[in-house]
């Protein structure tokens, strides 16, 4: 079985996760992953427990982060591996890069910039603010 992990930071706002389960929900829908899970690197439920419950025996972990920063270079020590890929708990990880130099992201900023614009136009300033 081949797994996916999206893996975010984590807040203690009401609906942080809705993102975090509507990438989940779009791409369980393509079909190409048996599993699909979501950790946090700053609260509950953390890489190891999401990693433990899921059956996959290889998992793709992607950190939805713009950069490599201090949670993503940890990621290989906190699974005791010596790279970004290797072998925990008897699972085949790979920690995918983050995905802030996807060039698709460009076209997301762009398209904030219009979402924004159109509602300031028609006086909808709250919709800025997504939830």
């Amino acid at each position: 079985m081949k797994g996916l992990l999206l893996l975010g930071h984590g807040s203690k706002i009401p609906g942080f996760n809705d993102v975090m389960e509507f990438h989940k929900k779009r791409i369980s829908k393509i079909g190409i992953f048996d599993e699909i899970a979501i950790a946090y690197v700053s609260i509950s439920p953390g890489l190891k427990e999401i990693i433990n419950e899921m059956k996959s025996d290889e998992i793709y972990i992607v950190p939805l982060f713009m950069s490599h920063g201090a949670h993503t270079k940890e990621l290989p020590s906190l699974l005791g591996l010596n790279s970004n890929s290797g072998e925990y708990n008897g699972v085949k990880v790979t920690i995918c890069n983050p995905i802030g130099n996807d060039e698709l992201i460009t076209y997301a900023i762009l398209n904030s910039v219009i979402e924004s614009e159109e509602n300031r136009r028609e006086g909808n300033f709250n919709e800025n603010l997504r939830t």
